[in-house]
């Protein structure tokens, strides 16, 4: 009782702006003011007081704070360079680094980011310290629309424009993991940098505008910026944990694999033996049914132990007890050739037997879900995670080089392609992210699968599709890769207006949503000049990237060789290249695809058209 009607003792507020520093023309109009300036000058970076703006957009950004609130201590931090408003995250994780362990503040205003950054996971340890010292960090998105950082950390107040807001005192909560406030960002009255009024607009100003807002409920309420963010109505979506996505729940099932059973003996099965090699795990045996006219066939294969061969054996003759895992292909053309077989009855038997099954088809049997749920029945299908789809359209910007490998038309060994250069790769020691197109991709370790091609799943919009793969590589290349490696599936134009089917519409989603820096394009040798120089043209109009070389399919279309040799002879090749050659009106090097001494060679050009990109 004798406490009870003393006052909460007044607290300080204090704001960090780091930016281009702050006109000393508006500085002393600031009663508590101060500043340090960090830049890199010849490879070195810098440290002193010296905070004088000499572009403008510090003083805009401090004056737009200061129009909310006045009762506060302003510090800015210079980080941008004297010409214009590039900003070297190297100085930018220094300024925050030496913040959190020398500056007690309340908020830190960054009306400025940065995008693509491989210093993006220390740049986030700081900020959550930061946080957990009760400095809050608010900051601006990119103005083109982005996903930029800090602003899309989860311990950071992210903060876009919206057209809704036209007040300055005006915001809503978000309150997403990735964006949690929208305030006032377009046209709008702002100081320069001599105290001028002019016309600015932007997420930076957005930002400024809710920094005051927020320092303003801080000192109006006499509380720490943690509980004025609850007045407000905006929660911080921090995790302790990051939750076990679709891919690393995939690579950890694939991973328990040693020993293996393939069925049937088709065309998405003969990478795995073509390329067993790359596997973790070792196959033992090959089954197909009776009618398929393959069982007794032997298959060369070269994997991690050396050379063996395998008969193809009968499926009624299976042997559950040699391996672990199944995988099944495609199944649903076999009961055309045998009524009897029933795909999700056979994948039951394997499943009560307690093996693994992973199965190119997915199947929505209720009493699989324990399996499903367990891992032990696994099928590569599209699944969208929208917690990793960020509001307003934004997108991540990739930092990583990504060579795509696209084609003329489907069955051209566009995977085998992808599974030869990322061979070559690994050879020679480079950290390979491969976003595989095939369902077989997670079996040969890769970092994710987008299944768009036979039976694959899309039960989402397109601009979710475009989201969905942009997520998948900002995954990728958060994993310290030097390279990424994808490949469309079927042709990249459309090829025939007649049916839905001719239009290449998957594919022009998956080029949009990859944008790879350089595109190898698979052609076959029924393709017309004209179809290959307008397929070259789609890519390169469509996309920032350039075709650095053509890979040729080894063997003639059958039906239309009527019976004739399919193999493409030496001759016929030559031909060939400078028919492709005079009609694409370019120098572009052709390769044969079962050559491995031009692949060789098309793995050298890579490396040298990616350069210091991939060291």
């Amino acid at each position: 009782m004798l406490f009870h009607n003393r006052k909460k003792e007044k607290r300080g507020m204090k704001i960090i702006i780091i930016d281009s520093g702050v006109s000393s023309e508006i500085a002393r109009n600031i009663d508590r003011f101060s500043g340090m300036c960090f830049q890199r000058q010849e490879e070195k970076k810098i440290v002193e007081h010296n905070y004088e703006d000499r572009i403008g957009h510090g003083t805009s950004i401090c004056s737009t704070i200061l129009s909310h609130v006045d009762d506060v201590e302003i510090k800015a931090f210079k980080v941008t360079s004297e010409e214009d408003e590039y900003i070297d995250c190297d100085v930018l994780i220094s300024v925050l680094d030496y913040i959190e362990k020398n500056e007690k503040a309340d908020i830190i205003n960054m009306s400025i980011c940065v995008c693509a950054t491989k210093y993006k996971k220390e740049m986030y340890k700081i900020c959550r310290r930061l946080y957990e010292k009760g400095t809050l960090v608010v900051a601006a998105f990119d103005n083109d629309g982005a996903v930029s950082y800090p602003a899309a950390f989860d311990c950071v107040i992210g903060v876009t424009t919206s057209a809704m807001i036209g007040n300055n005192k005006e915001f809503f909560p978000v309150n997403n993991r990735y964006v949690n406030v929208c305030a006032k960002g377009k046209a709008q009255r702002i100081v320069g940098l001599h105290g001028e009024i002019k016309i600015g607009m932007g997420d930076s100003l957005a930002c400024a505008h809710f920094t005051g807002i927020l320092a303003d409920c801080c000192v109006k309420n006499n509380m720490p910026p943690m509980e004025a963010l609850d007045l407000l109505g905006v929660k911080l979506l921090v995790k302790d944990n990051e939750e076990e996505n679709y891919d690393h729940k995939a690579r950890n099932v694939v991973g328990q694999y040693k020993k293996a059973a393939i069925f049937p003996y088709n065309k998405e099965m003969h990478s795995l033996i073509r390329y067993a090699a790359l596997l973790n795990f070792r196959i033992e045996a090959i089954y197909d049914i009776r009618r398929s006219g393959r069982v007794g066939k032997k298959i060369d294969i070269i994997d991690a132990e050396g050379s063996r061969k395998i008969a193809i054996k009968n499926i009624d003759q299976l042997n559950y007890d040699i391996v672990d895992t199944f995988i099944i292909g495609h199944t649903q053309e076999l009961s055309m050739l045998d009524s009897s077989f029933e795909g999700k009855l056979f994948i039951n038997k394997i499943l009560q037997y307690n093996k693994n099954v992973y199965s190119l088809d997915d199947y929505n049997v209720e009493e699989w879900s324990l399996y499903k749920t367990s891992g032990q029945f696994f099928s590569p299908q599209i699944t969208l995670n929208t917690s990793k789809i960020v509001p307003f359209g934004k997108l991540y910007k990739n930092d990583i080089p990504i060579l795509g490998i696209f084609g003329t038309r489907s069955k051209q060994g566009k995977w085998s392609l992808q599974m030869e250069l990322r061979k070559r790769l690994l050879a020679d020691g480079y950290v390979v992210g491969l976003l595989g197109t095939e369902p077989t991709a997670y079996l040969f370790g890769a970092n994710s699968c987008y299944h768009f091609g036979y039976n694959g799943k899309r039960d989402f919009d397109d601009y979710q599709r475009v989201s969905h793969i942009n997520s998948l590589i900002n995954d990728i290349a958060e994993e310290n890769v030097d390279i990424i490696i994808s490949g469309g599936q079927s042709q990249t134009i459309t090829n025939n207006i007649s049916n839905i089917d001719g239009y290449a519409i998957d594919q022009y989603i998956f080029l949009q949503a990859l944008q790879p820096d350089a595109v190898i394009l698979s052609v076959c040798y029924e393709d017309s000049g004209r179809y290959i120089r307008d397929t070259i043209s789609v890519i390169e109009s469509s996309v920032d990237c350039k075709v650095i070389g053509l890979v040729l399919f080894p063997e003639k279309d059958a039906f239309r060789s009527e019976g004739k040799e399919l193999k493409i002879d030496d001759e016929e090749f030559a031909e060939f290249r400078n028919y492709v050659e005079s009609a694409i009106g370019r120098n572009i090097k052709i390769y044969r695809l079962q050559c491995s001494w031009e692949i060789d060679d098309l793995y050298e050009n890579v490396l040298d058209y990616f350069g210091d990109d991939c060291e």
